[in-house]
């Protein structure tokens, strides 16, 4: 079997050909530092969006993760969240900037608005949060820029049940110091049941 760079050389469209090693090389690259899941449980309306991921086996990230919560029900849910009312974005970004180490934080569905000018939500340093929607995919921010940064050494962060549209600079910034002290927390960077649309 040929390497892959004599077969690059051998291809009548070599762009092509490296283009996609590199995107192959970047996926694993990113697999390393965050675990990327899928849900784990049926949905109440099927029809919504549900990611076809390839085999984990074959990726080299995990897809099933036990930090991925449930969806808030009657008798709340497995960890705890209090669901609580934003107004707009700013309103967003003040909650999760509150949050405490082991907290977890639900929100009741919206729709906000993010400015150009406005910060993306930034998640340093916090230890083993959970920021989820009540109900998965019922929580859209809409706008420019990015809409999450997770970094700092001890972050171990999840995020569940989020729309993000309109990002212009990556919905969701995972910075390359995220988690790299695992003395206090898993350093995991969880993404359950997100749906980016460009």
């Amino acid at each position: 079997m040929a390497s892959p760079s004599t077969s690059c050389r051998a291809a009548a469209h070599r762009g092509t050909c490296y283009a996609t090693l590199a995107f192959v090389l970047l996926v694993l690259l990113l697999a390393q530092t965050v675990t990327v899941t899928a849900q784990e449980y049926p949905r109440d309306d099927p029809s919504q969006f549900q990611p076809n991921l390839p085999d984990p086996s074959t990726f080299g990230g995990s897809f099933y993760s036990d930090r991925c919560p449930r969806p808030i029900g009657p008798d709340g849910n497995d960890r705890g969240c209090r669901c609580i009312r934003v107004r707009d974005y700013d309103d967003l970004r003040g909650a999760v900037r509150r949050m405490d180490d082991n907290e977890c934080k639900c929100f009741e569905p919206f729709a906000v608005v993010k400015g150009p000018n406005e910060p993306p939500i930034e998640m340093d340093d916090m230890r083993d949060v959970t920021v989820m929607c009540q109900q998965f995919g019922s929580c859209q921010i809409q706008g420019p820029g990015t809409h999450f940064v997770v970094g700092g050494d001890e972050s171990a962060v999840t995020l569940a049940g989020f729309r993000l549209m309109g990002a212009s600079e990556g919905a969701i910034v995972v910075r390359e110091d995220a988690g790299i002290d695992r003395r206090r927390t898993t350093g995991e960077q969880v993404f359950c049941d997100m749906e980016l649309v460009g």
